[in-house]
């Protein structure tokens, strides 16, 4: 067995039975199994297996041993042996790339997309798990793929989000045989950026809260402070007017 250093020298390593370590940056079984990913300041790794000896939870140091491998062409080590070291770490800072930057260089790395547009959204088979297309600002473009198994699914996604939709989205960078795609660990790894400023089809809200205050204490005029929420977009919609009773 080899003691190493670092995730990126796991990686350069499929003959032996290696030694490594690092910090799991996602929940387990998203992607099958109880596999997770993990992260050092060099490089990530796909961990696969279908049970472990202890609880892992993101923010866990795990140290692994086994031998790294290819598995649709995406590196991962199946270990025969896990150790958590320490719980609750700092997750590893998230590069921000362009769609290119999802690529050999960042498999298993956390990355965010900035200013991309959903195109070719779709649901993939029947279960919720869906693909679109994030085109950065270049034009290019890359695959992301959301598992419905990270707890969220298609129809939670399109309560929000719409294709032509500008957004922000974080996720693992990851290979499928010859296709890189960005696997986001849920629902909070995408964010709206093209926000607008006043939302005006009120077919479209949902009304969720009312107040009401005294505007002037001896008069009988109060006004009425609206709030709508717009499910698909998460915008809130102030409206005041004011009301005699």
């Amino acid at each position: 067995m080899k003691v190493l250093d670092s995730i990126a020298e796991a990686r350069m390593n499929t003959e032996d039975i290696v030694q490594v370590d690092g910090v799991v940056t996602t929940g387990l079984g998203y992607w099958g199994g109880k596999g997770f990913y993990i992260q050092d300041e060099t490089a990530g790794l796909y961990v696969y297996g279908s049970s472990w000896p202890a609880e892992v939870k993101q923010g866990d140091k795990v140290t692994l041993i086994g031998q790294v491998s290819a598995y649709n062409k995406e590196l991962q080590i199946q270990p025969t042996s896990l150790e958590v070291v320490s719980s609750g770490n700092g997750l590893p800072e998230i590069q921000k790339i362009d769609a290119s930057g999802v690529n050999e260089e960042t498999q298993g790395e956390l990355v965010t997309i900035e200013k991309a547009t959903i195109t070719e959204l779709a649901a993939s088979g029947t279960y919720g798990t869906f693909e679109f297309k994030a085109e950065d600002t270049e034009g290019k473009s890359v695959i992301v793929r959301h598992d419905n198994r990270t707890g969220s699914n298609y129809e939670d996604f399109v309560r929000s989000f719409k294709a032509g939709d500008v957004i922000s989205v974080t996720g693992i960078g990851s290979r499928f045989n010859d296709t890189y795609q960005l696997k986001p660990r849920g629902i909070e790894d995408y964010e709206l950026v093209n926000k607008p400023a006043v939302y005006t089809d009120i077919f479209l809200v949902r009304l969720v809260k009312i107040q009401r205050y005294h505007l002037n204490p001896v008069g009988k005029k109060r006004k009425s402070i609206i709030r709508w929420m717009d499910p698909r977009r998460r915008l809130q919609v102030l409206c005041t007017q004011n009301l005699s009773f």
